[in-house]
């Protein structure tokens, strides 16, 4: 987004409204901020922006991408209609701690949203989409008769639908950085400012922030929230999953990126310590997945895009 870094976001604001339909749809109304740096233009061009990534993945009519209805621009009001996810977002879902988490019909749904959230995210990503802020608050819960809620990304306001190049982008001076994206889940190279590799950054970091995600979705099948996730979240203290270490490798002299170590020590400890995450489990596989491919931190920015484009297929 081609915006000041001391401005603040346009104020949000979510409805649900009943729009000529028996289902309530939600309304993310986005209010210009007159008070606020952003220039006007930059302003219509990140709700356009928005408006083109939803575009491209309503072509691909994916379960696990939000439905995008429709958009419309009163005066300086813009809107964006979705449908209602009646059972709230993954956070609030968390907060629930069902004591049927540990049924064998709920890892299997563990096992299938998020294959079908890696599924979504390849497919965004075959289009030159990025999403570019995954985190729990904007994977919406959907129900499903019979069984449990389908996760479905949302929030697509740091999306980008590069039409370029990322080194044809940057000869042009025409960057796509943000100061608006979530810190915890950033990833360990999006203080970089140079890629090697001609697909945007930014897709790695989304391979980044799922992975954050699957990390803490998964502490929560096994442990809950109060005995798993507030504990690793008291670990985290709301750092990012990577840290900067203290050992700079020679002959470089840039500072060397690592997994957090509350966050390698809590993935160590269930690989060894919980029978459940043993090799040859399927919960198993999914936490081999997470730390070998995932959370992989690595001094090249265009390795990390590579090897972690190749994670999802």
């Amino acid at each position: 987004m081609l915006v000041s870094r001391t401005c603040n976001l346009p104020q949000i604001a979510i409805y649900a409204k009943a729009l000529k339909t028996s289902q309530f749809m939600a309304l993310k109304e986005s209010i210009w901020d007159w008070d606020n740096d952003v220039r006007q233009l930059d302003y219509f061009a990140m709700f356009r922006a928005e408006d083109k990534v939803l575009t491209i993945m309503r072509d691909l009519k994916h379960d696990h991408l939000i439905e995008y209805v429709t958009s419309f621009t009163i005066s300086f009001t813009h809107f964006l209609v979705f449908p209602w996810a009646d059972a709230g977002n993954l956070r609030e879902f968390w907060f629930q701690d069902d004591d049927r988490r540990t049924s064998p019909e709920c890892i299997t749904w563990f096992i299938e949203q998020l294959t079908g959230l890696f599924d979504g995210i390849k497919e965004l990503h075959s289009k030159c989409c990025m999403h570019g802020d995954i985190k729990p608050e904007n994977l919406l819960l959907f129900p499903q008769h019979g069984t449990w809620p389908r996760i479905v990304i949302s929030d697509f306001g740091l999306a980008r639908a590069p039409i370029l190049p990322t080194i044809v982008r940057k000869a042009n001076n025409e960057h796509t950085k943000t100061t608006w994206r979530t810190p915890m889940y950033e990833a360990p190279e999006s203080e970089d400012p140079e890629s090697k590799d001609l697909f945007s950054p930014r897709s790695s970091h989304d391979i980044w922030q799922i992975g954050c995600v699957s990390l803490e979705l998964l502490i929560w099948l096994l442990w809950g929230q109060a005995q798993g996730l507030a504990l690793f979240s008291n670990l985290l203290a709301n750092a990012p999953f990577w840290k900067v270490s203290s050992d700079i490798p020679i002959p470089s002299t840039s500072p060397r990126k690592i997994v957090h170590p509350s966050v390698l020590a809590t993935m160590q400890w269930l690989r060894k310590q919980d029978f459940r995450c043993a090799e040859q489990t399927a919960v198993g596989d999914i936490l081999h997945l997470i730390m070998r491919k995932l959370l992989e931190v690595e001094l090249d920015c265009g390795k990390v895009v590579r090897t972690q484009r190749r994670c999802l297929r």
